[in-house]
């Protein structure tokens, strides 16, 4: 996994489902280098294995008004305002655990 700093933001389920956030190249009064990691894997608890990456979401930093910040992925070719890019990515998140809940559920 590409995110290890001490000031990441990370969210675990039950269901092994993970979501970890991490600012990068952000420096004071330059945000030029700054990107939003937002990395969505799965582990195994026992035995512990690998985890396997759904999906890892890069995101540039743009400025529109005073303290607005626009959120832009080129990989999905989308912008996203702080709010909407939290709940974005917490839909990614609770569509592993609802994917991952129905999978066990068949077994």
């Amino acid at each position: 996994m590409a995110l290890s700093s001490n000031d990441d933001f990370r969210v675990s389920t039950n269901y092994g489902q993970s979501m970890q956030i991490g600012l990068t190249g952000f420096y004071m009064n330059c945000a030029n280098t700054a990107e939003l990691h937002a990395l969505l894997f799965q582990t195994e608890r026992f035995p512990a294995r690998l985890a396997k990456k759904h999906s890892d979401m890069k995101f540039k930093p743009t400025f529109r008004r005073p303290k607005e910040v626009i959120w832009q992925c080129d990989a999905i070719k989308r912008t996203f305002t702080t709010k909407t890019l939290a709940d974005h990515l917490l839909g990614k998140l609770t569509e592993q655990v609802e994917k991952q809940f129905a999978q066990d559920y068949r077994r």
